[in-house]
């Protein structure tokens, strides 16, 4: 077995004493102790489990390491020392100098390129080692209804999220899988056809007490976003001093939560150019201004981004092929009609949905625009007015007025007739009662 150890040094400790270091003992089954001070000094110990990922776990005991100081002040890489262990050894022997009692061979390695290439290489990791089998997507023909945490995935609201077929797999599975090896994703579709509730899904954990852990930060995409707004900025604190805030991607990157961008389209392109670098490489990178002294964020572990976007909006602008490259997955996400009647919305208004979506079809097939559909958003607003008492026919003229395509709307009241058996108009208010 091979272990890799790793000092770092704290550089706000002028006289790099000792105990200004932090030592990290990597093994090549990818498990991390970490030991806090100097050799011979005792400290705070313990394990990270890493999947077999071996520079994820390094990345994530260098961010531990972080934590322990205060901002801006991080412990830094300062050299290593690959071990090589005969069976038996123990922590505290790797722990330490004497490297002979722990029957080692030392080869010493003075940069960080240097150590991820000759470990892996030592380890025989020339690949990732598998998922463990909770993140491992089973074949449709062999899998169960839902194969998420606890049978079942979730949206951060409680509400229960219906798993779909993706590519031959559970889609939430897809999606964690895809995050777990670090791979973008975009999301096309109509609005609210469950684009950013298979996101949430995704990044939502339902834990054995009930409660739901979201990992993961929100961010709304339109024409007034700033790069401030998506990056942080230095604010005016009440002391005439000045402070920096993270913004929404900054404090993702930081945490290694997952990062959702809703409707990408819709954020101006001088923005949009953030992300070049964070998408560039693995982990991506940030810098925090436009000062080369400026603090450079390094992506924390599990660090992920969803982008969603409607093709069709007619107000948004393409996204760019620049960034458009950088997404290696892009998946189109329509409206699951099965999934809307087993969750209770009337068949007659699923059908509505279904003839307005070939329709839709259709004209597109014939080099038209489209036909506007409603999408499981506006048939959940169905049931649940029919739920609250005001009847089909006030629901019907409801989901009429949802049409934001003018030219369409005697089409989607032709098809509603046809469907219900009556006349349906928008709702509009009448004389007095």
């Amino acid at each position: 077995m091979f272990a890799l150890k790793i000092k770092l040094t704290h550089p706000g400790d002028s006289r790099r004493r000792a105990g200004a270091w932090y030592s990290v003992i990597v093994s090549s089954d990818a498990l991390i102790a970490t030991r806090h001070g100097s050799a011979g000094q005792n400290g705070t110990a313990g394990t990270i489990p890493t999947n077999g990922d071996v520079l994820s776990a390094i990345r994530v005991a260098k961010v531990r390491c972080d934590e322990k100081t205060s901002p801006n002040k991080g412990y830094q890489f300062e050299s290593a020392w690959l071990l090589e262990v005969s069976p038996g050894v123990t922590l505290d022997q790797l722990s330490g100098d004497r490297h002979d009692t722990a029957k080692v061979k030392v080869i010493d390695m003075p940069g960080e390129a240097t150590m991820w290439d000759v470990f892996r290489s030592c380890s025989n990791l020339t690949a990732p080692a598998p998922a463990p089998a909770s993140t491992v997507a089973a074949p449709v023909a062999t899998r169960g209804a839902a194969l998420t945490t606890n049978g079942k995935a979730v949206r951060p609201n409680g509400e229960t999220y219906r798993i779909r077929d993706l590519g031959g797999q559970p889609d939430v599975e897809v999606v964690r899988c895809l995050r777990a090896s670090g791979i973008p994703v975009l999301f096309r579709g109509k609005p609210g056809c469950g684009k950013s509730a298979l996101a949430e899904a995704s990044y939502c954990t339902l834990n054995t007490d009930g409660s739901i852990t979201a990992d993961f930060v929100y961010f709304q995409g339109d024409g007034d976003v700033t790069v401030a707004s998506l990056v942080g900025s230095d604010r005016p604190m009440p002391d005439g001093t000045w402070k920096w805030f993270d913004g929404p991607l900054t404090r993702a990157m930081r945490t290694g939560s997952g990062f959702l961008f809703d409707e990408i389209t819709r954020t101006p392109s001088e923005v949009l150019a953030v992300l070049y670098s964070v998408m560039d490489r693995k982990p991506g990178l940030l810098r925090l201004g436009d000062r080369p002294d400026a603090e450079l964020i390094t992506a924390a572990p599990r660090f992920h981004i969803v982008a969603t976007l409607n093709p069709d909006s007619m107000t948004a602008a393409p996204l760019d092929e620049a960034l458009t490259s950088r997404f290696s997955v892009s998946i189109d996400v329509s409206t699951d009609y099965d999934a809307a009647r087993a969750i209770g919305v009337p068949a007659p208004f699923v059908t509505i949905a279904e003839n307005l979506t070939l329709k839709d079809s259709d004209d597109r097939a014939a080099g038209g625009e489209g036909v506007w559909a409603p999408q499981m958003r506006e048939l959940l607003a169905v049931k649940a007015l029919i739920d609250a008492g005001l009847g089909e026919q006030f629901a019907a003229a409801s989901m009429i007025g949802k049409c934001d395509r003018p030219e369409n709307v005697a089409v989607v009241a032709d098809v509603t007739k046809r469907t219900l058996g009556y006349t349906v108009t928008p709702l509009a208010l009448g004389g007095q009662i």
